[in-house]
């Protein structure tokens, strides 16, 4: 019975060191602030001079204001890897200030220039469904635990699926609304060696294709009429008709039905050739808004920041005063 009494005095005592401790705690902060609302009711007048004199400067200092382009734009030949690790290298040409790269792709005129780029997938469920039907249930779930992705950054447009997307929003911060920019960005993008390639194998083969169906259609053409014109000089010997449909009859149905199979992939590939006369192609019209944010704002940012500035040092002034002066009374100071 005793030990059950000491040990809730105890925790009565541990409870009411806690609290305590918590309720300096609080009195200290308020102190600070209480110190700090003085401190500018003391200087409101130096507090005052600096919003004005950053109001002042922020209406008579002038810069370029930022604009951001979005236009919507689609991957073809099957090169979305390759089209996103081209716009990457751009992006860091640009942050790296590379002026013979800057110069050569047209990123830059006068005070108008490319800031960045960056790409990233319209999610397509049916496109991605199409994708993933390939992959057994435990190769996804695999694929699933070892992805890594930012927080910012949906699981799904990661670079582990942007591949199944054709289509993909394309933002490029300029200095300036010149939509020119975007066209040299789209041209940098095609001009890469590798998709030059790919774009030109794609190209042949797919023209290959439609040659091919072309000749196939002829021939069935030349088949069912060559079958149309037996039928009828058979059916003018009615004894021959039987032995020749058990003999040389063939599946009419099945081969229209071929035809008709090939002439609808023959108008998807020519279809399909005239929004894939690039690797990247825009398929909007290029929006561009102003993207200004606190910084571009310098009636706002230079007054906040030399009255932040401000404070910072007079903290830093008062926590030194306040250390030295414990040091003194502790007599650690000679």
């Amino acid at each position: 019975m005793s030990s059950s009494t000491s040990e809730n005095a105890i925790d009565e005592l541990d409870l009411s060191d806690l609290f305590s401790l918590i309720k300096r705690w609080t009195y200290s902060i308020l102190a600070l602030a209480f110190k700090a609302l003085d401190f500018l009711i003391k200087f409101w007048w130096i507090v005052l001079a600096l919003i004005v004199i950053g109001i002042v400067l922020g209406k008579f200092t002038t810069s370029p204001v930022p604009y951001k382009a979005t236009v919507i734009v689609k991957t073809n030949y099957d090169s979305q890897p390759y089209v996103y690790n081209a716009i990457e290298q751009l992006a860091s040409k640009i942050s790296d200030r590379d002026s013979q790269f800057i110069k050569t792709n047209k990123l830059r005129s006068g005070d108008d220039q490319v800031l960045n780029a960056q790409i990233t997938p319209i999610i397509d469920v049916t496109s991605l469904l199409q994708g993933v039907s390939k992959i057994d249930t435990r190769s996804l779930s695999s694929i699933l635990k070892e992805l890594s992705v930012e927080d910012d950054v949906e699981l799904f447009a990661s670079d582990r699926f942007y591949s199944n997307y054709a289509y993909h929003k394309l933002e490029v911060n300029l200095l300036g609304q010149d939509s020119n920019y975007i066209n040299n960005v789209l041209d940098y993008v095609n001009n890469q060696p590798v998709i030059l390639d790919i774009k030109n194998g794609y190209i042949k083969n797919q023209q290959d294709r439609i040659n091919a169906n072309d000749k196939t259609i002829d021939q069935i053409n030349e088949l069912v009429s060559s079958y149309s014109s037996s039928i009828n000089t058979v059916s003018k010997n009615a004894e021959n008709l039987a032995y020749y449909n058990n003999q040389n009859n063939i599946n009419v149905n099945g081969i229209l039905d071929i035809k008709n199979q090939l002439i609808l992939e023959t108008e998807e590939l020519k279809n399909d050739q005239i929004t894939s006369t690039e690797a990247l192609v825009a398929l909007s019209d290029i929006q561009i808004v102003e993207d200004i944010g606190l910084k571009d704002k310098k009636h706002i940012y230079y007054p906040v920041l030399f009255v932040f500035l401000f404070m910072l040092l007079a903290g830093t002034r008062f926590t030194y005063k306040a250390l030295r002066k414990q040091l003194v009374q502790e007599n650690l100071l000679d």
